[in-house]
């Protein structure tokens, strides 16, 4: 494996290094950018020993605990239902709970201008959906402000996500896009080439950023972004 994955990466050095410094600027992304930069998260996620990709779906037993060493404590202090969550749903713990932290920075409470809420910011009617499809009672919008359920049902829109989009050359970035701009604006773009929205695409890049970071000590381009936001 690692003879392939260095051959990769110097391959896509290049160009990760301009869609990261793109991040830190806060420029706009292109599509190669974007692309590159999931890559980089998922052949990062392919080193770590004997944990299975989740591109191809972890089991329960074979999902991984937190590992991101340079987390907030707005969102570790989740960690324990963020990692019995990722065991139960079958997907990785490290981002699930990256996108906890750029969905909502933790906040159970948080409620978007758009009426996104919890957690992972799920719009209530998606929340429906998905609850639904899997047979979960979700008792009114409210209901989203419980951080166990939010986190279940999010990540269970997010293996349903990178299920589908499983065999793509994409499927980090492509699963990533469809939470964020949903499936019709993701299938706009992929047949009729659309461009997806601009915030889509900085979600995409920076989800895929911190995802290549997630094993160091310290993110840069978390960094970055908390100085875009104003945070000290």
């Amino acid at each position: 494996l690692w003879p392939f994955v260095a051959a990769c990466l110097i391959g896509v050095a290049p160009v990760a290094r301009r869609a990261f410094a793109a991040l830190r600027l806060g420029q706009p992304f292109t599509i190669e950018s974007l692309m590159t930069v999931a890559a980089v998260g998922a052949l990062a996620m392919a080193c770590v020993d004997d944990v299975e990709s989740p591109i191809e779906g972890p089991t329960a037993s074979q999902a991984a605990p937190l590992t991101v060493a340079w987390l907030p404590s707005t969102v570790t202090r989740h960690r324990a239902l963020l990692e019995q969550t990722a065991a139960e749903v079958g997907v990785d713990a490290d981002m699930l709970a990256l996108m906890v932290l750029v969905e909502s920075g933790g906040e159970p409470k948080a409620v978007s201008p758009t009426g996104a809420r919890g957690l992972l910011q799920l719009m209530p009617s998606t929340a429906a959906r998905i609850a639904e499809r899997h047979r979960l009672q979700l008792a009114g919008e409210d209901a989203l402000f419980d951080p166990a359920l939010n986190l279940k049902l999010g990540a269970l829109h997010l293996a349903d996500l990178l299920a589908e989009h499983r065999g793509a050359d994409d499927p980090l970035a492509r699963a990533w896009a469809s939470y964020n701009a949903g499936a019709d604006a993701l299938r706009r773009h992929l047949e009729q080439g659309a461009d997806l929205p601009e915030e889509t695409e900085r979600y995409v890049a920076l989800l895929g950023a911190l995802f290549a970071e997630r094993g160091a000590s310290e993110s840069p381009a978390y960094l970055a972004w908390r100085r875009r936001l104003g945070a000290p």
